[in-house]
C-alpha cells in the first residue's frame, strides 16, 4: 500500500497550473484568464512527501511485526528433567520452526485476558506480556472447544486433573449500555 501511495504522489500530484501562474502575474501586475490545466508539483515537493509516506509505512509495519511478537501460537508444558522442574516453552510468530522460549513455570503466572478466549502468560524478570489464545485451539494434538482448552490448559499447569478445575471468567458489561429500542430525539 505504502508504494503505491508514493507512486501516485510522485506520479500524479499535481496543482493547477492558473493558480501558479496567477500568483506569478500577482507579483508582475498582470490578470489574464488562463485555461485550467494542472501540472506535476515541483520534485523537492513530491520527493518530500514520498519520504514521509515511506517512513510512516516502515512504522506500521514495525509497530504490527512488534505486536506479534506478544500472541503465541504455541504453548507447551515440559515435564521436569533430571536438572530442572516444569519448564513452559511458547513459540510466536517471529520464532521459526522448532525455536521459541522456554521459562522455569514456577517463574510463570497464568492471568485472565480481555474476554474468555484468551489468558495472559506472564514471566518473572520480563518486560511485557504474552496472550495465548484459545479460539480454533489444538490440545494434545486435538481440536477441542474454546471452554475445554481453557480447563485442559489450567488443569496442566496447576497439575490437577480436568474435571476438577474449571475457570470461568467474570464478563464486565458497561453499565452506561442500555438494552431496548432505539429512541429519536424527535420523538419518533
Amino acid at each position: 500500500m505504502t508504494g503505491s501511495v508514493i507512486d501516485l504522489t510522485y506520479n500524479r500530484w499535481s496543482i493547477l497550473a492558473s493558480d501558479l501562474e496567477s500568483s506569478g502575474k500577482k507579483l508582475k501586475g498582470e490578470a489574464a484568464p488562463t485555461p485550467d490545466e494542472y501540472v506535476l508539483r515541483p520534485s523537492w515537493q513530491r520527493i518530500g512527501l514520498c519520504t514521509a509516506h515511506l517512513i510512516f509505512g516502515a512504522g506500521i509495519a514495525a509497530a504490527l511485526l512488534v505486536t506479534q511478537t506478544r500472541f503465541i501460537r504455541t504453548v507447551a508444558i515440559l515435564p521436569p528433567s533430571a536438572s530442572e522442574g516444569r519448564r513452559v516453552f511458547i513459540q510466536c510468530a517471529h520464532n521459526f520452526r522448532k525455536n521459541g522460549i522456554v521459562f522455569p513455570i514456577s517463574q510463570c503466572s497464568l492471568r485472565d485476558g480481555r474476554n474468555e478466549t484468551e489468558m495472559i502468560l506472564r514471566a518473572d524478570g520480563e518486560r511485557g506480556h504474552w496472550y495465548i489464545g484459545f479460539e480454533d485451539a489444538v490440545v494434545n494434538g486435538r481440536r477441542v472447544a474454546l471452554p475445554q482448552a481453557r480447563a485442559e490448559v489450567l488443569a496442566e499447569w496447576e497439575n490437577k486433573p480436568v474435571a476438577n478445575f474449571v475457570s470461568k471468567p467474570q464478563v464486565k458489561v458497561d453499565s452506561r449500555w442500555k438494552s431496548g429500542p432505539i429512541r429519536r430525539a424527535g420523538g419518533n
